[in-house]
């Protein structure tokens, strides 16, 4: 009796919360919902922990928890599942994801499969902006700039707001050498060093080499091989700004830049030796501290490499 009674009690105590907590579980799945998830997946869940569960040996007395039983639970959500219509709306994130998904099969998977792949896609549905997308990629990594112009463009038809297009065209134009066509695209995008790098080159060959300067040293400062994960990218813009001072005659940052080139190269030697020169040219305050955060110019002694 004394246990019946605890238990009763017990029940009481519990009883708002278990209906605060179906409640909440109802409130989680219009969300889930709203944002175009399949709510289907919330019973799979629940079913997945049931049998978790029934495995562990013996079950809690649904009075005895502040969470309905799982059983409860999988039903109560399968009829709230059934007088629901979910909202068309799909979330937000979908279109992105998407894209990245065709990125990676694009750039990273073998290139003939991945086109076949873009292509039947394609044929089952002409307009898919994604598909588009990922064969221009494709055929950016054969470097086949104009087939991948044609495909970016349809997709950009489909999709004109989309940025990942008009960086993909911006980069096709550049190394077709089309270089007011690349600035078009390019001038619209955040500026990674990728797209710093290519827009820098579209100004230099557009003339201004002053904003190409600009844009390289730039993205340089922003520069940490902690969290770069395409050091190429990076070096390659010290390439072009070593050759972009020694255009403009100033052979102390010329010298300076070929050497950040062959340091993020990993070429310790040559890297000391054009810091060297650039400390020997230079009268410029601004260089000279630059160059003076660098340790080790000087060609370590034959004990100091032991």
């Amino acid at each position: 009796i004394a246990t019946t009674a605890m238990g009763a009690g017990m029940a009481m105590s519990f009883k708002y919360s278990r209906e605060d907590e179906e409640q909440a579980d109802r409130t989680g799945l219009n969300i889930l919902l709203a944002s175009g998830y399949d709510g289907k997946a919330v019973v799979s869940s629940f079913k997945k922990l049931l049998q978790f569960s029934l495995g562990s040996g013996g079950k809690i007395p649904p009075y005895l928890k502040t969470h309905p039983d799982l059983e409860v639970r999988i039903v109560y959500i399968a009829n709230t599942l059934k007088r629901i219509s979910p909202p068309k709306k799909k979330h937000h994130d979908q279109r992105r994801f998407k894209l990245m998904q065709a990125r990676l099969r694009a750039l990273y998977t073998e290139t003939e499969a991945a086109k076949n792949f873009f292509a039947l896609k394609l044929r089952q549905d002409p307009k898919d902006a994604v598909s588009h997308y990922g064969l221009a990629l494709c055929f950016m990594r054969e470097r086949d700039w104009g087939k991948a112009i044609i495909h970016l463009k349809q997709a950009l038809d489909l999709k004109p707001a989309e940025p990942l297009f008009w960086r993909a065209l911006g980069i096709c134009y550049t190394e077709k050498e089309e270089f007011t066509l690349a600035l078009r695209y390019l001038k619209k995008v955040n500026q990674d060093a990728e797209v710093a790098f290519y827009l820098g080159l579209a100004y230099e060959h557009n003339g201004n080499i002053d904003k190409a300067t600009k844009i390289w040293e730039s993205a340089l400062e922003k520069f940490d091989p902690h969290l770069s994960l395409n050091l190429s990218d990076f070096s390659q813009i010290c390439y072009h700004l070593a050759h972009a001072f020694a255009k403009k005659k100033k052979l102390d940052w010329a010298h300076y830049y070929l050497g950040r080139y062959f340091e993020l190269e990993g070429k310790p030697a040559q890297a000391r030796y054009h810091f060297q020169k650039a400390k020997n040219l230079t009268q410029d305050k601004a260089l000279k501290v630059k160059i003076g955060k660098k340790p080790n110019l000087k060609e370590p002694k034959k004990e100091d490499k032991k």
